[in-house]
């Protein structure tokens, strides 16, 4: 029981790469891909979360200048 806790805790800890570079931090600027917003351009906005998910990994979520939220796997945002 306490063995897979450990796991996890250490799976969290660990220091991402995205896209070569560290994950983001709430606050940074970053751009989602159209493929995940069926927009025509890219969407800059301000990081508002970062989730380590067992099942997705790395899931980012941003907030735009118009107020809206976009989030989603790592692959689909690079860092401004």
């Amino acid at each position: 029981m306490f063995g897979n806790d450990r796991k996890i805790d250490y799976f969290c800890s660990e220091n991402v790469k995205l896209n070569g570079k560290m994950e983001p931090k709430i606050g940074e600027t970053m751009k989602v891909s159209p493929s995940l917003t069926g927009l025509d351009e890219w969407v800059e906005g301000s990081v508002i979360q970062v989730e380590h998910n067992p099942f997705q990994g790395l899931v980012i979520a941003i907030k735009d200048k118009l107020g809206r939220i976009f989030f989603g796997k790592s692959k689909y945002f690079v860092l401004v």
